[in-house]
């Protein structure tokens, strides 16, 4: 299974939204799993999966713009420095 979820990134795009919307649930099943290597390959082949089915079919909840742009306030940019 694992190699089936890291290779799954470089063919999605090659199938059809239909074939990848049945995978989806499968896939968010993984993200539940017990192994955090399964789990996160997971969560990596579902991110792939985002530009042909949309967030819509990722996410069961209702979708809200969280970064907007880089600017802290309304003038300040983002020092992303802070978090390493």
């Amino acid at each position: 299974r694992l190699v089936l979820l890291t290779s799954l990134p470089y063919f999605v795009r090659h199938v059809g939204p239909a074939a990848v919307s049945k995978i989806v649930p499968l896939l968010k099943e993984g993200c539940e799993d017990t192994s955090d290597e399964i789990m996160a390959a997971s969560y990596r082949a579902l991110a792939a999966c985002v530009p042909i089915v949309g967030g819509d079919a990722i996410c069961s909840h209702r979708q809200t713009t969280v970064f907007d742009s880089l600017m802290v306030g309304s003038s300040a940019p983002l020092n992303l420095f802070l978090f390493a």
